[in-house]
């Protein structure tokens, strides 16, 4: 197979598009790349938890009903949570993909939902 059909290859679902790790649960980030030419779409990459560090999640927080963008800055495996920073210097310990199902509903165009915030409010002191 030639380098050009190699790029336009359909990825596979079951393994990490950063390390390439398969039998691991994947996770969806909001970094996109272009997809197949003919398509003309983007393609949400997966990821394991681990290579989701310094990716882009978006979290609802319930009590401001709006969604914030963080960076993913550590994983800890014995949690499952993943810490994110978010522009203003706010940092959380989400579990990243908790209420995916609920939330998805009112997802924004191009949106991954990380996990719901706490009780507070991002907005909240």
């Amino acid at each position: 197979m030639d380098a050009l059909a190699a790029a336009f290859e359909p990825e596979k679902a079951d393994v990490c598009a950063g390390c390439g790790r398969s039998g691991l649960q994947l996770l969806v980030c909001d970094d996109c790349s272009p997809g197949p030419v003919d398509q003309g779409s983007l393609v949400k990459k997966r990821f394991c938890a681990l290579c989701m560090i310094g990716k882009k999640v978006r979290v609802f927080w319930p009590l401001d009903e709006q969604w914030y963008v963080g960076v993913v800055q550590q994983y800890d495996a014995n949690t499952g949570e993943h810490l994110l920073a978010y522009p203003d210097g706010d940092t959380e310990w989400v579990k990243i993909g908790e209420n995916a199902d609920q939330q998805q509903q009112q997802l924004p165009p191009g949106g991954a939902v990380a996990g719901q915030a706490g009780a507070g409010g991002k907005g909240s002191a």
